[in-house]
């Protein structure tokens, strides 16, 4: 595919995704390739390429002397990244940052679990530090570590990462940051 008829499929899918993830183009719709082609003024091959990608995206589906049908917003791959933004740019934008909210909650506590146990002490310091860092300018002051609380960068070698970062080791970020003094 040449540049200009990457820039000619790009600017057709964006225009086609927009339309029918903003409603435009209600799910049934139907879309006849001939009429697409002469719309956006392109070849009917950078049309058929644009409904193949559409196609993969759950978008639209294509049947032989049907045309291309928009598919209801159920079967869409809600979480391909072109979707994603298309969606944030429309009206639908409220509903699409609720999804990834309940994609995020899901997926991010059994990520950062999984991080802990399989880091090494320098990367447990960083994040305790960072975490720390967090905690500091959401309360606009500077916390000091205690001397009675074991950073991850000093504790035993022979302690498995696991357990210098996990908070069933006894001392965990935030324990250290709950111990700390704080000026006012």
């Amino acid at each position: 595919m040449t540049t200009q008829s990457q820039g000619l499929h790009t600017h057709v899918l964006e225009t086609l995704g927009l339309e029918i993830s903003s409603g435009q183009c209600p799910p049934g719709s139907v879309l006849r390739t001939d009429e697409l082609a002469r719309r956006f003024d392109v070849s009917r091959t950078v049309i058929r390429e644009v409904v193949r990608v559409l196609e993969s995206m759950h978008l639209v589906e294509s049947r032989r002397r049907v045309g291309v049908t928009v598919r209801p917003a159920a079967t869409w791959n809600v979480y391909d990244p072109q979707v994603i933004r298309w969606r944030l740019a429309g009206a639908d934008r409220p509903r699409q940052l609720r999804s990834l909210t309940v994609l995020r909650s899901a997926i991010e506590p059994v990520a950062a679990s999984l991080a802990a146990r399989h880091a090494t002490a320098e990367q447990c310091a960083e994040l305790t530090e960072r975490a720390l860092g967090m905690v500091a300018t959401s309360r606009g002051q500077q916390l000091e570590a205690t001397s009675n609380t074991t950073s991850p960068s000093t504790a035993s070698s022979s302690t498995p990462p696991a357990t210098r970062c996990s908070p069933a080791s006894g001392t965990s970020w935030r324990r250290s940051w709950r111990a700390a003094p704080t000026t006012r």
